[in-house]
């Protein structure tokens, strides 16, 4: 499932919002990316970054709010996050969190 795909259940499954393709927002220089005109960004937030879509921003306007992602791409796969920030721990001392000191 892409990332605009999961974005588009979301709306229609978790959070009442609407895709919105071309955004601009603050301090983006016209560079447009992705968004969801919703009422509750919050909650558009938590169910995006469940799904593993991080980096969202906000806006308001008016009655309600707009959810975006300057840095995603809509048409790449979505990588679900299992909520595991830990690295394998692999007998590796850079990624076991063990430091070799003397």
């Amino acid at each position: 499932m892409t990332n605009r795909e999961t974005l588009q259940e979301i709306c229609s499954q978790e959070v009442d919002g609407s895709i919105y393709e071309n955004y601009s927002g603050r301090g983006m220089m016209g560079k447009t990316c992705i968004g969801v005109s919703c009422s509750n960004a919050i909650a558009m937030i938590e169910a995006v970054s469940a799904k593993g879509i991080m980096g969202a921003k906000w806006d308001q306007l008016g009655k309600g709010y707009i959810v975006y992602w300057p840095n995603l791409d809509p048409d790449l796969l979505t990588i679900e996050h299992d909520g595991d920030d830990d690295f394998p721990d692999d007998g590796d001392s850079e990624l076991s969190g063990e430091a070799d000191v003397e």
